[in-house]
């Protein structure tokens, strides 16, 4: 039997999608929880060819407003993002600096359609410090010092994911 895959979108605010992923799952799903800033940062590299995923963005934008033409089905309508987005989900660390912002603009602009406004969390110039000390101390392999700087991140509210991209604070 396959596994559906659900994506479970989660945001400043929201506290249900842990929830959400166990139903899921069991209702024989696979969720994953991914935080909606994780999706429209602008510092991704990498890439595939931008051709292709301005044909990806041109078809999701079409099947969007396709829906939202027929008496405005919002289901239908989020689909056509989650679609693209489920696209993406094994590339999304791939994006060239090109790609980012153009995927990012599509999924704030298709939003704030909706009613949804997702902007980027704006970190504190001291948060960035410690993030950008912590950083040096991992590439020079000195783990415990990086593990001291993520706590005192953390007590100051604000959490460091380590990514093929680079630190993301949330």
């Amino acid at each position: 039997m396959i596994k559906p895959k659900v994506l479970i979108l989660s945001g400043y605010g929201l506290n249900c999608e842990d929830e959400t992923r166990h139903a899921f799952e069991l209702a024989g799903g696979q969720g994953q929880i991914v935080h909606i800033n994780d999706l429209i940062k602008n510092n991704l590299d990498g890439g595939f060819d931008l051709n292709d995923l301005d044909t990806k963005i041109a078809d999701s934008e079409k099947k969007f407003y396709e829906a939202m033409d027929n008496d405005f089905n919002t289901p239908k309508a989020l689909a056509s993002i989650f679609s693209l987005i489920n696209s993406l989900e094994k590339k999304i660390w791939k994006l060239s600096s090109k790609e980012a912002p153009l995927f990012k603009k599509f999924i704030q602009k298709q939003f704030s359609i909706l009613g949804i406004e997702v902007d980027a969390l704006k970190i504190p110039e001291n948060i960035s410090d410690l993030v950008n000390q912590r950083e040096l101390f991992r590439q020079k392999k000195n783990f415990p010092a990086a593990d001291t700087l993520r706590q005192q991140v953390k007590e100051l509210g604000y959490e460091i994911e380590d990514t093929p991209a680079g630190p993301l604070v949330s």
